[in-house]
């Protein structure tokens, strides 16, 4: 029951969440006995299309500020499209009995580790100090809030069509609590965008397409939302309700103008944190508040590593090409997840996306092991809780 351990490695060590991903593909060793040639032939048949986009981000390692980082992490996402095929492979073998204990340990795995973090959370650091320690005490979490924001959904629906009731609610109380005292403000939008997102689905499924078109066209026309400076009336006007968010923007803007610079084909896979000027300040224009001092602040560097969003970031170092690879692939994914899925479980497909979509599109960088980790996971969970499409007679 390898996936009892998400929680606990989601908020105290993010990036072993890969030892999850291995667990569960051993646990399941019986899956790869039963292949035959034809059925390995015909996966790869299936899904060899995935492979285009990171093997685009290898050939942009040719024409990248420093090639090798380039091709190092195009090498890494080379390596988790696969794993992510394998995983779901594997998880779409597992029988019903057995998934129905999956999400019971997998639901009481979440509950303790929630539990742990909320005492930490009270004690000011009080356990995760004895193993780590950060200047920033209260941002330690976000990654473990960002895997729980995409994590949750699957597992809540499907403890509770297993006829539990305590677990679920439990599992719902705790992440809600969880995520609202924690510090990320991108998993308290996902959650609530994918509950929302869900709800709607569930109630008029002809929204799951008009849900995905929205996102997939977000990704392509995301530098033309930042491609006018903002005033500087407006920045001050941000300051006074989210003093980071101004940063946020500035960065955005930043980025747009450098993918401008070289649309096409990017400027090389993971260039984000190399590229000409990014180490320039930031500064907030001079606002007239009564409890910020006059004079422009410093709000840190242009470019801090990557752009904190991951349509831009695909954009600035991919370009145009990238960016039609990758939403094509999104759009394959899930026009193949909602064939296969019951059409009473759009909503879910819908909500678990949102949250996906939103993690990877407000705070971290693109190409993160441990994101991408959080990512194969969900895609596990996803399928294990989905329930197959039956035909009109049966």
């Amino acid at each position: 029951m390898a996936l009892v351990l998400t929680g606990l490695l989601a908020f105290f060590v993010p990036r072993a969440l890969w030892a999850v991903i291995l667990l569960f593909v051993c646990s399941r060793v019986r899956s790869f006995r039963e292949m035959t040639p034809a059925d390995a032939a015909g996966l790869l048949r299936r899904n060899a299309v995935y492979l285009v986009l990171p093997g685009y981000a290898l050939l942009t390692s040719f024409w990248a500020i420093e090639p090798e980082a380039a091709a190092k992490s195009a090498l890494k996402f080379l390596f988790y499209v696969p794993l992510g095929i394998l995983v779901v492979f594997v998880a779409q073998r597992v029988p019903d009995a057995t998934r129905t204990r999956l999400f019971v340990w997998s639901g009481a795995g979440l509950c303790v580790a929630l539990i742990a973090v909320l005492i930490d959370v009270a004690a000011e650091g009080g356990l995760s100090i004895h193993f780590r320690s950060s200047l920033k005490f209260a941002h330690i979490y976000n990654r473990g809030a960002a895997v729980l924001a995409c994590i949750v959904l699957p597992n809540v629906v499907a403890l509770w069509r297993t006829g539990h009731r305590f677990l679920p609610a439990a599992l719902t109380g705790l992440a809600a609590i969880t995520i609202f005292v924690l510090a990320s403000e991108a998993a308290k939008l996902a959650v609530v965008c994918a509950a929302i997102v869900l709800v709607l689905v569930c109630r008029f499924p002809g929204m799951f397409r008009a849900v995905v078109a929205l996102a997939l066209i977000s990704i392509v026309a995301m530098p033309a939302l930042f491609a006018s400076p903002a005033s500087d009336r407006a920045l001050c006007s941000l300051s006074k309700y989210q003093f980071s968010a101004v940063h946020r923007v500035l960065i955005y803007e930043f980025s747009v103008r450098t993918i401008l610079e070289r649309p096409v084909v990017g400027w090389g896979m993971n260039s984000s944190r190399s590229v000409p000027n990014g180490k320039a300040r930031a500064y907030l224009p001079e606002c007239d508040f009564p409890d910020v001092r006059r004079g422009r602040l410093d709000m840190g560097q242009l470019m801090p590593l990557h752009p904190h969003n991951g349509a831009l970031q695909t954009w600035l170092e991919l370009g145009a090409i990238g960016i039609v690879l990758l939403t094509g692939t999104l759009g394959l994914m899930l026009y193949r997840a909602a064939r296969r899925a019951a059409r009473e479980d759009l909503g879910l497909v819908a909500g678990v996306f949102t949250s996906g979509f939103i993690i990877f599109n407000t705070s971290f960088g693109m190409w993160q092991s441990w994101l991408w980790f959080a990512a194969i996971l969900t895609c596990a969970y996803l399928t294990l809780a989905l329930r197959e499409r039956r035909p009109p007679n049966g």
